[in-house]
C-alpha cells in the first residue's frame, strides 16, 4: 500500500500556499516533512487527509485518487493526529478514543466488542489506559496528545498522518511517541 502526492498545488483564500509538491510513502515507511514554520507542511498534510482540495495534482492511495474515495472508506484507510485539536464537549478519554472507531460503525450503532477491544489495545499501547474515565478537557497537553494518538490507532487505518505529534510532550514522552510510531510498521 502506498500513499503518493503527485505535483500537488494548494490554494487557500485565493493564494497559492503549496506549489508542485511530490512525495511517496510506501507501505511500512516512515516519511517526514521538514521545513520552517509557514512553509506549507500542514497544508500538504491537510490536503492528504481531505481538509483542503488540491488546486492541481493528486493524492493517491494505492493508485486511487483519494478525493474520489468515499469519506468513510478514506477514514478507514487514513488516520490523523492533527496539530491542534479542541473538544467543546465533555468527552471521557474512552469516548474520545472510541471516536476513532466511527468509520467502522453503522449509524446509531452501539459500541461493538471489536470497538472496545480496539480502544483498550490502543490506549494500552500509548500508555494512557489509566486515563479512560477522565474528562479529555481536564488532561494536560501531553496527555491529550497521547489520547489523540490512541484514537488514531484505534481507527485501524493503513496510513497514519501525524502533524507535529510530539507537540506538548515532555522529552521523555516525545521519544516514547516517536519510538511507538516508528514501531508500527
Amino acid at each position: 500500500m502506498s500513499l503518493a502526492v503527485e505535483r500537488l498545488s494548494v490554494d487557500i483564500a485565493g493564494r497559492r500556499i503549496v506549489t508542485d509538491i511530490s512525495l511517496t510513502a510506501a507501505d511500512g515507511e516512515f516519511t517526514g516533512l521538514l521545513g520552517p514554520n509557514g512553509s506549507g507542511k500542514s497544508t500538504i498534510l491537510k490536503t492528504i487527509y481531505r481538509v483542503h482540495r488540491p488546486a492541481a495534482g493528486r493524492v493517491r492511495l494505492d493508485g486511487a485518487d483519494l478525493t474520489a474515495i468515499a469519506a468513510r472508506d478514506a477514514a478507514r484507510r487514513v488516520a490523523v493526529v492533527a496539530q491542534e485539536t479542541a473538544s467543546e464537549f465533555d468527552f471521557t478519554v474512552r469516548e474520545m478514543v472510541m471516536i476513532g472507531r466511527t468509520p467502522h460503525r453503522r449509524a446509531f450503532g452501539g459500541d461493538s466488542t471489536a470497538d472496545r477491544i480496539s480502544v483498550r489495545q490502543a490506549t494500552e499501547r500509548v500508555g494512557c489506559d489509566h486515563l479512560l474515565t477522565r474528562s479529555f478537557n481536564t488532561l494536560s497537553g501531553g496527555e491529550k496528545q497521547l489520547v489523540l494518538i490512541a484514537r488514531a490507532l484505534a481507527q485501524g487505518a493503513d496510513h497514519l498522518i501525524l502533524d507535529e505529534p510530539t507537540n506538548h510532550l515532555d522529552i521523555r514522552h516525545q521519544v516514547e511517541v516517536l519510538e511507538l510510531v516508528a514501531g508500527l510498521g
